[in-house]
C-alpha cells in the first residue's frame, strides 16, 4: 500500500511541476505568430502553437498505447486465471499423491500386522 501511495505522490509532484513549467512558458512565450496548414491561416501566440504540438503529440502517443495496454491487461489477466488453474490442478495432484502414499502406508503396516501374527 505504501508504495502504491509513494508512487501517487510522485505522480502529483510531476505533474506539479510540467504545470509550472507550462505556466511560466506560456507567460514568457506570448509573442504572436503566424501559422499555415493548407487552407487555414491562423495567428496564434507561440505558447499556444507549442503546447497545441504537444498536445497533439500525447493524443498520438495515447491513441497508439492505449490498445496495447488493453491487449496486455487482457493478457494478464488470463495468464492470471491460467496460473490459478494449474496451481488448483497441482494441489488436487498433491492432495491425491498423500492419500496414496497413507493408503500405502496403511496397507504395508497392516501386511507387516499381518505377518507377525
Amino acid at each position: 500500500m505504501f508504495m502504491k501511495d509513494n508512487k501517487r505522490g510522485i505522480y502529483i509532484g510531476i505533474s506539479l511541476f510540467i504545470s509550472v513549467f507550462l505556466i511560466i512558458f506560456a507567460l514568457q512565450n506570448s509573442a504572436t505568430t503566424h501559422l499555415n496548414l493548407l487552407v487555414w491561416e491562423v495567428d496564434s501566440s507561440l505558447a499556444t502553437v507549442l503546447l497545441a504540438a504537444v498536445a497533439m503529440g500525447i493524443i498520438l502517443t495515447l491513441i497508439v498505447a492505449v490498445p496495447t495496454r488493453l491487449k496486455m491487461s487482457k493478457h494478464i489477466k488470463e495468464q492470471q486465471e491460467r496460473l490459478t488453474n494449474v496451481e488448483k490442478m497441482l494441489q488436487s495432484e498433491l492432495l491425491k499423491n498423500h492419500e496414496i502414499k497413507a493408503k500405502e502406508t496403511s496397507n504395508s503396516e497392516i501386511t507387516a500386522e499381518q505377518t507377525q501374527a
